[in-house]
């Protein structure tokens, strides 16, 4: 089976993702065919072609457990810390609340950013927390 993309021809934008391409094709179109499997990513219709997807929000729990990934002692601490300092329960409430967590926020941003001065978490690891996934 072959896939292919019809588009409009005036600006890429795609019409259809399709292993069976229409006949006749709509006017002020045209295909590419993109490959025996499905694409993923997303269509950019500049390239007429399918890019990586950049994913900036994942759930709670994948967000907690990428800071445990990265610091199991520090996310210790912040678990011990949470009973004693009202900021990070607060923190920590806010992300086992939220069915997702925005990689890209300001406010998750700033909420690691606190948690780096009161554990052993550091800026480095933060960074690699709020790390985009390609898919």
């Amino acid at each position: 089976m072959s896939w292919s993309v019809v588009y409009r021809l005036a600006d890429g934008a795609a019409l259809q993702i399709t292993t069976q391409l229409p006949d006749p094709l709509p006017a002020g179109s045209g295909t590419k065919a993109v490959g025996s499997q499905r694409p993923t990513g997303t269509w950019d219709a500049q390239a007429l072609d399918f890019v990586p997807s950049v994913v900036t929000e994942i759930s709670a729990a994948e967000f907690m457990d990428r800071i445990n990934a990265v610091n199991p002692a520090a996310w210790a601490e912040i678990m011990t810390q949470a009973s004693a300092d009202a900021i990070v329960a607060a923190i920590l409430e806010r992300f086992r609340a939220s069915p997702r967590i925005r990689l890209d926020s300001p406010l998750t941003a700033s909420s690691l950013g606190y948690l780096i001065t009161v554990t052993g978490l550091t800026q480095a690891q933060v960074e690699t927390v709020l790390t985009p996934a390609v898919k």
